[in-house]
């Protein structure tokens, strides 16, 4: 007698149980878990504990929703705030860095002022003693040409009357002598009023010398200061930047983990299954163990439509948007595949959820980027846990033995879409 997937997925489902029970039957981190065997272990052997039902499953799934979109509101607001602290350092780094640039072209104006301060220095201490040497050096022939006119002045009135009435040369000679004694005095005193003014020049450019000497280390201090608060808030930037990018990261999380809700709240519990095209009872193949198809690098999953290969070798015996008496239209496909068979994994992915559901037994999602999902549904056995990274051609579990049924879906955000359009030769992928 032909069984309706619902049957077949409360068998698999029982058989499945125990060990689901053992597993973490988690969502990302956000989602319910069911603990069906604590809860039967927790009754008398004689007293079984009711399933679950897909409504209850169904209001647990929304709550966890809304719990986790409240979890991401708040992340999301989080990163808000911190996003805008860590535009303002940035400002008040950038602001640092203008006071820093201004602070280092004043000291090197300071430094080029400073520069010509000391070749004025140089260059009055050089004329100070030059007019020092050039003082001496008059000095000396004044006190000469004095001597000379001493001279002149002991020889008496008597001997220059005799001299003159001889000659007058030596009378022009003491005159001459006397001129230039008068113009060396002058010389002197305008000797003296140069060196003077070069010592006042040289005496401001010192002080000139210690006013920049304060204003650069004025400077100095200012700098340092800046430096100082710079690299405090460039500290302060690393850590929130640290931050923010953690709580995006579990933002990110968390939207996975809102579509995966989404995609398990669509679910639809499969349609019955029609009885065998052929009365005959269906020949009893192997189970086919195909070993896993590695990738190094694949390519991003939406570029990869009709590449897939099939998780399955089997009989397709609903297809994807068949409807049968009127239920609801099929949002995957079921394969009737060899007792035994090992389902494999279409792309590689990381699970997303791993336990029992209602209506489709044991199920495993597999989450493939780009927000694509795949589901594996009727399973007896699950291989693979919740947060497992899975490479495409590898196993995520087994069919029962008796009824070996596959439920498959391939989803898109949430929404089903044909999996056959995906898979390499469309329907014919799943053929022996």
């Amino acid at each position: 007698m032909a069984m309706s997937l619902g049957g077949r997925a409360g068998r698999s489902a029982g058989r499945g149980l125990p060990r689901a029970g053992r597993r973490r039957n988690a969502l990302s981190g956000a989602a319910c878990v069911v603990v069906v065997a604590g809860l039967l272990a927790a009754v008398p052997a004689a007293v079984a504990a009711p399933a679950p039902t897909s409504d209850d499953v169904g209001v647990q799934h929304t709550n966890d929703l809304e719990v986790v979109r409240k979890r991401l509101q708040e992340k999301q607001k989080l990163t808000e705030q911190e996003a805008r602290r860590a535009t303002e350092l940035l400002k008040e780094l950038h602001d640092l860095d203008t006071r820093l640039l201004s602070s280092s072209r004043k000291r090197h104006e300071l430094q080029a002022e400073e520069e010509q301060l000391e070749r004025g220095l140089r260059e009055h201490q050089a004329k100070i003693e030059t007019l020092e040497s050039e003082r001496a050096k008059a000095r000396a022939l004044l006190r000469r040409r004095l001597a000379s006119i001493y001279k002149q002045g002991r020889l008496g009135s008597t001997r220059v009357l005799e001299q003159a009435a001889a000659s007058a040369e030596p009378i022009r000679m003491a005159r001459y002598l006397a001129a230039i004694s008068k113009a060396d005095t002058t010389a002197m005193r305008e000797y003296e009023q140069l060196r003077r003014r070069h010592e006042q020049a040289l005496a401001e450019l010192h002080a000139k010398k210690q006013e920049l000497e304060k204003k650069k280390e004025a400077l100095r201090r200012e700098a340092a200061k800046y430096e100082v608060a710079r690299k405090e808030k460039a500290a302060l930037l690393a850590r929130l930047q640290k931050d923010l990018e953690k709580h995006r990261t579990e933002a990110e999380k968390l939207r996975a983990a809102e579509e995966d809700l989404i995609s398990i709240i669509n679910l639809a519990p499969p349609p019955e299954v029609p009885p065998p095209s052929s009365p005959k009872e269906p020949e009893v193949r192997e189970a086919r163990v195909r070993p896993p198809v590695r990738r190094e690098r694949e390519r991003p999953f939406g570029m990869r439509k009709g590449e897939l290969a099939a998780p399955v070798r089997g009989e397709v015996i609903l297809r994807f948007g068949d409807r049968r008496e009127g239920g609801p239209r099929e949002q995957g496909i079921v394969i009737r595949a060899a007792p035994g068979s090992e389902v494999t994994a279409v792309a590689s992915g990381e699970v997303r959820f791993a336990g029992p559901f209602p209506g489709l037994g044991n199920m495993i999602i597999l989450a493939h980027g780009q927000r694509y999902h795949t589901v594996y549904a009727h399973l007896v056995e699950m291989t693979r846990e919740v947060g497992d990274r899975v490479l495409e051609g590898e196993p995520v579990g087994r069919l029962p033995d008796d009824d070996p049924l596959l439920h498959f879906e391939l989803r898109a955000e949430g929404k089903p879409l044909d999996p056959a359009a995906w898979l390499r030769g469309g329907y014919a992928a799943f053929a022996e």
